[in-house]
């Protein structure tokens, strides 16, 4: 199995950047009740959307961008573990399913609780080492380490435990990475806001009635969540070019907006979305009803 390679790979998914990008528009649109709508791949916008219906035809331009609040200059230290972490256990996954038995997942304990547990070990020696571990855990509930046999993992590691027989792939995860203070990710919004307003100023909107920056907080770990529909206090924004800034976390499976105005349209504890309060363009092609399918997702 071919590791993922850098950010132009979806770290969960599998999807390149552009695939992405279709993929959360379209989950959104989805989401706030469009049924029947055509999507293309750009750059600046991301990607166009044309609605038709009646006769009626209205564009949505949407730049997309995925939020976390330990986003620096260098990217998110969230995302960039995730990345290495999944290359590494998807050829793990790869070599121990090669005989055709039940892989079981694993929750790792690791002894650093941080996104630097990996250490500078080289992803192959963590590959033996997993793979060694694996093969142990498919007869026994946990290794404790040290380990001779698994010499980078003991300088790493405190414990490897099974969680399920029949882990369905279900990939292994450090426990450190399931708990903990969920940190404040409002900076995040309005540096995005920002960044993408000044970008935008340039942007070919090819024809396009409304122009969307959708955020998109994917609750992959603890800094990408925001935890439901509530306002975020923007600052003054001057010759903004988008028509509307929508927010969706995943977590709470909310969808709203924070410009121009603060409007939940989506309200997944509700099992409800509010059609009437997209932009009047946009709301004749917003037949999917007032029942939002999306559950909320447990906690």
């Amino acid at each position: 199995m071919k590791p993922y390679a850098g950010s132009e790979l979806d770290l969960h998914r599998g999807l390149r950047k552009k695939d992405r990008e279709e993929h959360l528009v379209s989950g959104v649109l989805s989401r706030l009740g469009f049924e029947e709508f055509k999507l293309s791949l750009h750059e600046h916008p991301d990607v166009i959307v044309d609605f038709s219906r009646k006769g009626h035809r209205v564009r949505l331009a949407c730049e997309v961008q995925e939020i976390h609040s330990d986003d620096t200059s260098a990217g998110s230290k969230l995302r960039q573990f995730r990345g290495r972490w999944i290359s590494i256990m998807e050829e793990v996954f790869a070599l121990m399913g090669s005989d055709g038995t039940l892989i079981p997942y694993c929750v790792v304990e690791f002894l650093d609780h941080s996104y630097d547990c990996l250490g500078s070990a080289s992803n192959a020696s963590l590959i033996n080492d997993f793979l060694i571990a694996g093969k142990n855990l498919k007869t026994a509930q946990s290794i404790e380490f040290p380990q001779a046999a698994m010499p980078i993992l003991s300088a790493l590691v405190k414990r490897i435990s099974v969680r399920e027989s029949n882990g369905g792939g279900m990939l292994w995860w450090p426990s450190h990475m399931q708990s903990g203070a969920v940190p404040p990710i409002d900076g995040a919004i309005i540096a995005a806001v920002q960044a993408k307003g000044k970008l935008a100023a340039s942007f070919d909107w090819r024809g396009a009635e409304e122009k969307w920056l959708l955020l998109v907080a994917e609750a992959h770990g603890l800094t990408d969540i925001i935890g439901g529909a509530r306002d975020i206090a923007l600052p003054e924004l001057l010759s903004f070019p988008f028509t509307s800034v929508v927010l969706w976390d995943r977590f709470s499976e909310d969808v709203w907006t924070v410009f121009p105005d603060y409007a939940v349209l989506c309200q997944a504890e509700r099992q409800a979305r509010y059609p009437t309060l997209l932009p009047s363009t946009l709301r004749p092609f917003a037949t999917g009803g007032a029942h939002y399918p999306t559950r909320i997702k447990p906690a």
